[in-house]
C-alpha cells in the first residue's frame, strides 16, 4: 500500500508541475484544430453548400468523421497511461529475460526507481518513471508512448494523415476558382490552411509510415534506433548497418500478422478505434521460439547475432553460457543452447529417435 501511495503521490506531482508546462504544445494543436475548423467549414463549406448540395455534404460528412477520430485518438493518447512497473512486478525463479545489462550481463534494474526492469522497459527523465515497451516521450501529446497507448499514438498519426490529404484535397477545386490577383481576407485563410494541410500530409506520411513497420516488425522507436546506432558503442559487429533485416535476429518478431495483433488487438471490428486492448501486459512478450530459428535436421548447429538492446558483452567469463536444455513438442529432439559472450547464440539439435 505505501508503493501504490507513493507512486499514485508522484504521479499526481507529475500532473500539477511538468505536466501542465507539457500542455502548451497540446494547446497549440488544439488552437490549430480550432482555426481549420472554422475556415475549412464556415468559409469553404458553406459556400460550396450554397452552389452544389450534394458535394458540400460530402465534404462536411467526411471532415467530420476523420476529425472526430482524430480528436478521440488524440485525447486518449494524450490521457492514457503508457504502463508503468507494476508494484508486484519481480523477476520469477527461472524466468528467462531476453535483455541484461551490458557490464556484467545481469538483470536490468533502475536505480532510480528502485525496481527490476521488463523486457523493453525503459526509464523516462520526463516522465521520471519507467515505462512498459517504452518507445518515445512525445511533446505533441504530452505523455511517453509505450505499451498501453501506442495503438491510439499510432492512429493518432493516421487519421492526422487522413485529415490534411481530406482537407488539402477538397480545398483545391475551390481554391483555382480564386482571383488571385484581388484575394480577399477569408481566401488567404483558406489558402493558409490549404499549405498547413498539404505539410502535415507530407509530414505525416513518413512519421505514420515508419510506425507501422514498427508495428509489423515488432521493434519500438528505442529498438530501432539501437539496432543503427552500434557502431557508436564500439560493438565488434562494425558492419551491423550493413546487415539486412533477414541478418539481424529479433526475437520479438513473431511474423508480420501476429505482430500487428499484439499491438491492435485480436478483434478486427476494434482495429480502426483508439481503444487500448494490446494483447499482454507489457511486462512480458513472446519470443520467437528457437525451434523456429533453426532448421529441422536431425543435427546441426547455426549462430545469429542477439538483439541489438543487449549492448556490450560481460567483462568477466564467470556467467552462465548454457541454458537448459528444451524439447521440441513435436519430435523427439532436445536443442543445447550456448551463449558465446553475449553476443552470438548457438544451437545444436539431437535426434533421439523415435
Amino acid at each position: 500500500m505505501e508503493n501504490l501511495t507513493s507512486e499514485s503521490t508522484k504521479t499526481f506531482k507529475l500532473c500539477t508541475s511538468q505536466w501542465l508546462i507539457g500542455l502548451v504544445p497540446v494547446l497549440i494543436v488544439f488552437a490549430l484544430v480550432f482555426w481549420t475548423y472554422y475556415v475549412y467549414v464556415f468559409l469553404l463549406c458553406l459556400q460550396v453548400l450554397n452552389h452544389h448540395l450534394v458535394i458540400g455534404s460530402v465534404y462536411l460528412a467526411g471532415y467530420h468523421i476523420v476529425l472526430l477520430l482524430f480528436l478521440i485518438s488524440y485525447l486518449v493518447c494524450i490521457f492514457t497511461d503508457p504502463g508503468s512497473i507494476p508494484v508486484w512486478y519481480t523477476y520469477q525463479a527461472g524466468e528467462e529475460t531476453m535483455e541484461r545489462k551490458g557490464k556484467n550481463g545481469g538483470r536490468r534494474y533502475c536505480a532510480k526507481c528502485q525496481k527490476p526492469k521488463p523486457d523493453r522497459c525503459h526509464h523516462c527523465r520526463i516522465c521520471e518513471r519507467c515505462i512498459l515497451k517504452m518507445d518515445h516521450h512525445c511533446p505533441w501529446v504530452n505523455n511517453c508512448v509505450g505499451f498501453a497507448n501506442y495503438k491510439p499514438f499510432v492512429l493518432f498519426l493516421g487519421y492526422t494523415m487522413l485529415l490534411g490529404g481530406f482537407v488539402g484535397t477538397t480545398m483545391i477545386p475551390e481554391i483555382i476558382k480564386f482571383d488571385f490577383r484581388k484575394l480577399k481576407s477569408d481566401q488567404i485563410q483558406v489558402l493558409i490552411v490549404e499549405v498547413i494541410a498539404a505539410v502535415v500530409f507530407v509530414g505525416m506520411m513518413s512519421f505514420y509510415g515508419a510506425h507501422f513497420r514498427f508495428v509489423f516488425d515488432n521493434v519500438t522507436t528505442i529498438e530501432w534506433y539501437e539496432k543503427r546506432g552500434r557502431k557508436n558503442h564500439n560493438d565488434p559487429l562494425d558492419n551491423y548497418d550493413d546487415l539486412s533485416d533477414n541478418d539481424w535476429s529479433n526475437p520479438y518478431d513473431l511474423g508480420k500478422f501476429k505482430n500487428f495483433k499484439q499491438v491492435f488487438g485480436d478483434s478486427i471490428l476494434l482495429w480502426a478505434f483508439p481503444i487500448p486492448n494490446s494483447v499482454g501486459d507489457g511486462c512480458q512478450f513472446p519470443v520467437v521460439s528457437l525451434n523456429n530459428r533453426f532448421s529441422n535436421s536431425s543435427q546441426e548447429s547455426a549462430t545469429a547475432p542477439i538483439l541489438p538492446r543487449f549492448q556490450n558483452p560481460p567483462e568477466n567469463d564467470n556467467l552462465p553460457t548454457t541454458l537448459p536444455c528444451t524439447q521440441d513438442s513435436e519430435q523427439s529432439d532436445f536443442i543445447n543452447v550456448h551463449i558465446d559472450h553475449g553476443y552470438q547464440i548457438s544451437a545444436t539439435r539431437h535426434n533421439l529417435g523415435q
